[in-house]
């Protein structure tokens, strides 16, 4: 009987689930959940159309990897190509640098997810060094994801102009959405101890 007061009472002291004889670690679990949310929204924002421009009968769309147009129900799409020689540098340079900043903040989330549920399931077994560089890669993420965000997103302003408007689109939601969510977790990974 004292031992199972005991053991209890050292559950309540150390915030961690015991599952078949392995400790989980809780903070990191969670971190590692809230960055693969992070990680999904920031793969949704890279993919779909960054920035929208539409009409009674025509609408555009255009985003970092793909440009579609559509006369009211027959809509067409292609992929984006910048090549130096397209008479347009300055839009080419935004997406390129766009997709740059997107698709490492989607790498680098991926591995600090992968690193912080190595330190859920390791528990005070894991390396300090995995630690710290998963509280690194989530701040990173963050930088990474206001860049991206933000160059993805200033290409509606450069398209704007001529009597077109562009509005921005889901993928300029979506990445805010991720950049929030992805500093949330990075501020928890904060709080995770060996």
């Amino acid at each position: 009987m004292a031992r199972t007061r005991n053991r209890a009472n050292e559950v309540s002291r150390n915030p961690a689930t015991t599952l078949s004889g392995n400790t989980i670690q809780i903070v990191p679990l969670i971190a590692g959940v809230i960055l693969s949310i992070t990680f999904i929204f920031y793969i949704v924002s890279n993919a779909v159309p960054e920035c929208k421009q539409s009409n009674e009968s025509v609408s555009r769309k255009i985003g970092l990897w793909q440009f579609c147009f559509s006369i009211y129900d027959d809509s067409n799409c292609d992929s984006v190509e910048c090549s130096s020689n397209n008479g347009n540098a300055g839009l080419c340079s935004r997406i390129v640098a766009g997709r740059a900043f997107m698709t490492l903040a989607c790498i680098l989330s991926g591995i600090c997810t992968i690193c912080l549920f190595i330190c859920a399931v390791l528990g005070e077994n894991v390396h300090r060094l995995v630690l710290v560089g998963s509280e690194i890669l989530a701040f990173v993420c963050v930088i990474l994801g206001i860049i991206g965000v933000g160059v993805g997103g200033s290409i509606s302003t450069l398209l704007s102009g001529n009597g077109i408007q562009y509005s921005f689109g889901a993928a300029a939601i979506i990445g805010v959405i991720a950049i929030i969510i992805n500093l949330a977790g990075a501020i928890l990974t904060l709080f995770i101890k060996q």
